[in-house]
């Protein structure tokens, strides 16, 4: 992914000698990509039985939007699990995600094997989902051993990426109209919280600046 892309390099700039560098360089990196992300995904979920009925017809969409919502959970929790990965072996620990890869494959293959023959492609589409969610923790784990002293930042960046699940999940579960009222709630709440909360002075003016400009630009 493109923010793991450019956060290797500076990852392994810092870890050796400012790791307390790298810890806010994931928090702000990880945070960049919840507040970009997670309503674009939240969005997928709550029409994904419209819009593939619109493209592919309602039977079609019948059958494939609990697989498009799952998948997207599973995207988001991914996203989220890469910009770790980067960490680690940012940090020259590449071996601690092949053994953590080794470890995970023969469950994942055998609820592979098992969801497939029982449920099809929904059952893939769990058993690929349930993987990345089972191997976000482990990366959690894994990277606060590597910044011990800085793992505060950690914590607040689990809440986060535990609550943004929690309404991906909840999203599943509800009708349309609850999931349009959902998806506004968290537009017209969290997008306050996230500007006040997550964003800095320098990021919301370098925003601001931005906003403008391309407000200039469109007159």
């Amino acid at each position: 992914m493109i923010v793991s892309a450019v956060l290797f390099p500076a990852f392994s700039m810092s870890y050796g000698r400012h790791p307390e560098r790298t810890a806010y360089l994931l928090e702000r990196g990880c945070t960049y990509l919840m507040i970009v992300f997670f309503p674009i995904i939240l969005a997928l979920i709550v029409f994904a039985r419209r819009g593939l009925g619109l493209w592919m017809g309602s039977d079609f969409a019948d059958h494939s939007a609990g697989v498009l919502q799952g998948l997207g959970v599973g995207v988001f929790a991914g996203s989220v699990g890469v910009v770790f990965y980067a960490v680690v072996q940012g940090a020259g620990r590449p071996d601690l995600t092949a053994k953590l890869h080794v470890i995970e494959s023969i469950p994942y293959v055998l609820a592979l094997w098992f969801l497939i023959g029982r449920y099809g492609i929904v059952g893939a589409a769990v058993a690929w989902t349930g993987r990345i969610l089972a191997e976000l923790p482990l990366l959690f784990w894994l990277t606060g051993r590597l910044l011990r002293g800085h793992t505060q930042r950690l914590a607040r960046l689990g809440v986060a990426v535990t609550l943004c699940l929690a309404v991906l999940l909840l999203a599943i579960t509800l009708g349309f109209k609850s999931g349009v009222a959902l998806l506004a709630l968290v537009l017209a709440v969290g997008g306050p919280v996230a500007w006040w909360c997550f964003l800095d002075g320098a990021e919301r003016l370098f925003l601001s600046d931005c906003a403008s400009r391309a407000l200039r630009a469109w007159k």
